[in-house]
């Protein structure tokens, strides 16, 4: 097992995955910009900002990157997708070439469409055996209250995922090792943007048999560009894929179901933005989605009618106009039109 670690990014999620290493390591050390996240984590040891409850006294927060990552074996870099890489490279000069490196976000570059373990891999200049990424249906809050939970450890090495799954296993925290990076990363990202679009239909009160629709019309949507792309198809039926996407599209401490539920409730975009204090990830995806879909060449007409919703306007019932007068088609990854 690593000897020292720390997590890169503050938020929720991250301080979260802080905590959950205490139970391994007498000390985690964790990042974040903010200085009251700092101060508080450090004096109160504990997360005003997103959860305001008691964390482990064995986390010591900073607001140097060189501290935080200087001397460390493993590091979990959880940040925002769009700003990795502005921290990748300001850790970079502090970073030696045997750390692990493990992703905790869940989304894609606008400016590249790469996962995070590529963009770790770039900047860094590691070898991909060195990069994992950690992802499933993993709620922040509930985490923080050792309610039972699971996840996947995703590597190209399998030492290193059993070093990072050695790490990360609780009596609360169950790892579950993957080798497929690439599909794991894009369930995690992806399923947020079907997450988004079960909100709008909640909040157009479209009903369960329309939940049942969406979620599992998007789960193919989304296994059918990861497969092009060069993932396994089984990934999408675990616990990254499936478990993550069931998780997100149905609790209301979902960043992205509740942001979809306020454009279903007639909000604009900046409205609920501002009712979300932010913009939730899935918004940014779906724009990387979309260019990815006419990349490969695969149909993604709820991953295009959620766009349409997000940035051109659109009103929230065309989502539902757009599905419901799709061609007939066969069910399935090789669906065929019906003549």
């Amino acid at each position: 097992m690593f000897k020292k670690v720390a997590v890169v990014g503050g938020g929720a999620w991250g301080s979260v995955f802080a905590n959950i290493l205490t139970a391994n390591y007498n000390e985690v050390m964790l990042w974040d910009r903010e200085v009251d996240v700092v101060e508080n984590m450090n004096s109160q040891h504990i997360h005003k900002r997103h959860l305001d409850k008691k964390f482990s006294e064995k986390i010591i927060a900073t607001n140097s990157l060189q501290e935080a990552v200087s001397g460390k074996n493993c590091l979990f870099f959880c940040v925002s997708s769009q700003h990795l890489r502005d921290v990748l490279a300001n850790v970079k000069s502090f970073i030696s070439q045997d750390t692990v490196c493990v992703s905790l976000s869940k989304g894609i570059e606008l400016t590249s469409n790469k996962t995070m373990t590529q963009i770790i891999c770039e900047v860094l200049l590691l070898d991909k055996t060195r990069v994992a990424a950690v992802s499933g249906p993993n709620l922040a809050g509930e985490v923080l209250d050792k309610k039972p939970t699971a996840t996947v450890v995703a590597g190209k090495s399998n030492e290193v995922v059993k070093q990072i799954s050695q790490a990360v296993a609780t009596q609360y925290f169950r790892p579950f090792a993957s080798s497929d990076v690439l599909g794991v990363e894009l369930c995690g990202a992806l399923k947020n943007i079907i997450a988004l679009a079960i909100g709008v239909a909640n909040g157009r009160n479209y009903g369960f048999n329309a939940q049942s629709a969406i979620m599992s019309r998007g789960l193919e949507e989304i296994m059918r560009l990861g497969v092009s792309m060069g993932a396994q198809a089984k990934t999408f039926y675990g616990l990254a894929g499936v478990g993550d996407l069931i998780t997100t599209c149905l609790s209301s401490d979902s960043r992205n179901y509740s942001f979809g539920l306020n454009l279903g409730k007639g909000l604009g975009f900046e409205q609920a933005k501002k009712r979300l204090n932010g913009v939730a990830e899935g918004c940014m995806t779906a724009k990387a989605a979309l260019e990815l879909a006419h990349e490969y060449i695969v149909p993604m007409p709820i991953v295009s009618g959620v766009h349409k919703i997000l940035f051109d306007g659109a009103s929230p019932d065309y989502l539902e106009k757009k599905l419901m007068n799709l061609p007939l088609y066969t069910e399935g990854l090789n669906s065929k039109k019906l003549i």
